[in-house]
């Protein structure tokens, strides 16, 4: 398995190739996003793998950024999509478990 990521993507509508290439294969830039995600992140890990709680975390970010681009979400519930996403990351805004790991 390699770590490129040639898959379509529907954006606005139109398909979108991709061939943007993931973890160490990455462009720096790419890597060093991930470092800051991952670092603003692991504080509320909690028993999950950093890793794939940072992977899920920041790919939460380009999802709604698309789905805004393309109007296809609610423009008057921009800062309330931030505020749930972030409480979700600081397990804030709620009194119950949202997501629970299997041991």
């Amino acid at each position: 398995m390699t770590n490129d990521a040639k898959g379509v993507a529907l954006l606005g509508g139109e398909q979108h190739q991709d061939d943007l290439k993931f973890g160490l294969e990455a462009p720096q830039a790419l890597r060093d996003a991930f470092g800051e995600i991952q670092t603003a992140y692991a504080p509320f890990a909690g028993e999950f793998e950093l890793q794939a709680g940072t992977e899920v975390a920041g790919s939460a970010v380009p999802a709604i950024a698309t789905l805004d681009r393309s109007g296809r979400l609610v423009d008057d519930l921009q800062e309330e999509r931030i505020r749930v996403l972030l409480g979700q990351w600081t397990h804030q805004g709620s009194d119950r478990v949202i997501y629970t790991s299997r041991g």
